[in-house]
């Protein structure tokens, strides 16, 4: 049976909708669907969650070491925590676009050597892992690595007689952040918690 052109393109969108909804609810299932959008690049709820459980260990190790009694540990629960959290990562996201552009090909090579530093000492990769309950992975997506593409943006514009802080502040205001969830809103540069309703 020979197939006309109007039926190969209804067996193509259908294959394509499959694949796609497979995809859609491996997304779902695994917790990587997006909570925002910083231009067209997702922060997604595992990235919440992982942002979310380092910051609390880090909370509760300084609480610990430093025995304070004024500081609070962080609760991965409450939607301040989470907008807090949920404001760095898309700031992270800021950054790394904005080095991509300023830079270009060189951020990766720039960013990969601060980040050797980082790997070749392994007590501070220890320490570090153990102060943020993460993985090593975890550790360099989520910290070191943001760390690292700031540290170079800053060392960029303080060489082009620009200041970080200006940038960053007009960036955060100017960027197209959509936030796909309604417990928060993104106002003024910033994700506020939304009022209850």
């Amino acid at each position: 049976m020979k197939m006309n052109k109007k039926q190969k393109i209804i067996i193509a969108a259908v294959a394509g909708c499959l694949v796609l909804g497979a995809l859609l609810l491996y997304a779902i299932g695994s917790g990587r669907y997006p909570i925002a959008l910083v231009g067209w690049q997702p922060v997604t709820t595992r990235d919440l969650e992982i942002g979310l459980r380092m910051a609390s260990a880090y909370s509760r190790k300084i609480v610990s070491v430093t025995q304070a009694t004024t500081t609070a540990i962080l609760d991965p629960s409450s939607r301040e925590a989470q907008a807090i959290v949920l404001d760095q990562l898309i700031e992270n996201r800021i950054v790394a676009e904005e080095l991509r552009k300023e830079i270009g090909s060189d951020a990766a090579t720039l960013v990969g050597a601060k980040l050797a530093r980082y790997r070749d000492d392994p007590q501070l990769v220890r320490a570090a892992s153990d102060m943020f309950a993460a993985t090593r992975a975890e550790l360099e997506k989520y910290s070191l690595r943001p760390q690292a593409e700031r540290d170079v943006l800053k060392g960029h514009y303080f060489l082009k007689g620009k200041d970080f802080s200006v940038w960053l502040a007009t960036a955060r205001h100017e960027a197209k952040v959509t936030i796909l969830s309604s417990s928060f809103e993104w106002q003024d540069g910033k994700v506020l918690v939304s009022e209850e309703r």
